[in-house]
């Protein structure tokens, strides 16, 4: 008995030993792990009427400076959950933004649950700087459409959305729905409505212009819905005022082989002086 007491008095510093090494390696490793800045993921899936395709916006909240950092040339995986299990779909890189897009192929197919919603997520591996983050979404796919009608002369936009159930019965979707008409450089926004039964409509501002012939495109969008995500869809209509095409004067330059008419006089002058 006094033999066993002495053995466990003489094992019991090493016991201590390693108790606190492996103390001090967790508060290490914890300390180090505390020290990344915690990284932040927003996904998006948007469906357009020529593509799908999921979005992700990553930040990070670096200390010392206000505000989220936007994280560049980070790679983002998407995910699909099918049948309960993670199938990766793709890669992305994050560009100056902290954006990430990947465009859904026509052959990947994407399952649907009973409900008829897909599941994605996008993960984010983290740095030596940032902390790994992951952020899922449940979305349902809905159709989108735009149509025109004229009620005593005044022209308005329709527009309709619905979602299939696993029968294929339509069932209305009740959302709202932002009106922009396309420019150069930016999107004129020309009207908002609320869905009521799947249905909406705003009246069309007649004074907007367009082409030659008064085309012009017009695009109806639900915008980060969390239920479908941001749906939109473009049509094309002649109800826009016309512009005149523009007509560019040729003027003589001095690179031109027609000189200009004042350098022609002037040489004809001196010419006859001589």
């Amino acid at each position: 008995m006094i033999f066993n007491t002495y053995k466990y008095i003489r094992c019991l510093p090493l016991s201590i030993a390693v108790v606190m090494t492996i103390f001090i390696s967790s508060r290490g490793f914890a300390q180090e792990e505390s020290e990344k800045n915690p990284s932040y993921v927003i996904i998006n899936y948007v469906q357009s009427d020529m593509q799908k395709k999921l979005v992700v916006s990553l930040t990070a909240r670096v200390k010392g400076e206000r505000g989220r950092k936007k994280i560049e040339g980070a790679e983002i995986e998407f995910y699909t959950v099918s049948n309960s299990s993670d199938v990766l779909l793709g890669k992305a890189l994050t560009n100056e933004d902290g954006i990430a897009i990947f465009e859904l192929k026509e052959d990947q197919q994407v399952e649907s649950n009973e409900d008829g919603e897909m599941e994605f997520f996008a993960n984010y591996n983290g740095s030596s700087e940032f902390e790994e983050a992951t952020k899922s979404m449940t979305v349902k796919p809905i159709d989108l459409v735009i149509s025109y009608t004229e009620i005593d002369s005044v022209k308005n936009i329709v527009v309709s959305a619905f979602q299939k159930n696993s029968g294929g019965e339509e069932i209305p979707v009740e959302e709202d729905v932002i009106f922009y008409v396309p420019r150069q450089f930016s999107m004129l926004k020309i009207g908002e409505t609320e869905l009521q039964e799947g249905k909406g409509m705003i009246e069309f501002p007649i004074s907007l212009p367009g082409d030659s012939i008064g085309n012009l495109k017009i695009l109806a969008r639900i915008e980060e819905s969390k239920e479908y995500g941001t749906v939109e869809t473009i049509t094309v209509k002649d109800w826009g005022q016309p512009r005149p095409p523009v007509i560019i004067e040729k003027r003589r330059g001095l690179g031109d082989t027609d000189a200009p008419l004042w350098m022609v006089y002037t040489l004809i002058v001196l010419l006859s002086a001589v």
